[in-house]
């Protein structure tokens, strides 16, 4: 079972272009998630990182899923990732972005989740 983010082990801090998440499992125990604005309204996770002893929990989904409301609150539309990081299973970590709602930019090579509608150039019709 998915554990719920407690209120008072959560800090949260959105301000000037960043978002970061601090859940503290215990006094010396510590999860993480932060993200940057790019360009106007495209964010970008820099890392996302649940302490071992809990992972497996559902800790990182609750943390992305927050990161990525977060984000959407401060008028973001688009939030990229770029599995692969920290030494861990590349494919792992691209179905664990997929599970949370992020889809491929083959463009790019990146996943991305749209937090507004791709709206077509009509320019280009």
């Amino acid at each position: 079972m998915e554990n719920e983010l407690a209120p008072e082990n959560l800090i949260v801090n959105a301000f000037g272009g960043s978002v970061d998440l601090l859940y503290r499992h215990s006094n010396f125990e510590a999860s993480v998630a932060s993200a940057t604005e790019m360009e106007k309204g495209e964010w970008w996770i820099n890392r996302v990182n649940v302490h071992r002893a809990y992972r497996g929990n559902g800790y990182g989904s609750k943390l992305v899923q927050l990161l990525v409301k977060t984000i959407k609150d401060c008028g973001g539309k688009e939030v990229t990732a770029a599995p692969g990081g920290y030494g861990e299973d590349p494919k792992k970590q691209y179905n664990f972005y997929y599970k949370n709602g992020f889809v491929d930019d083959n463009a790019r090579q990146l996943l991305v989740i749209r937090l507004t509608p791709v709206v077509e150039d009509q320019d280009a019709v």
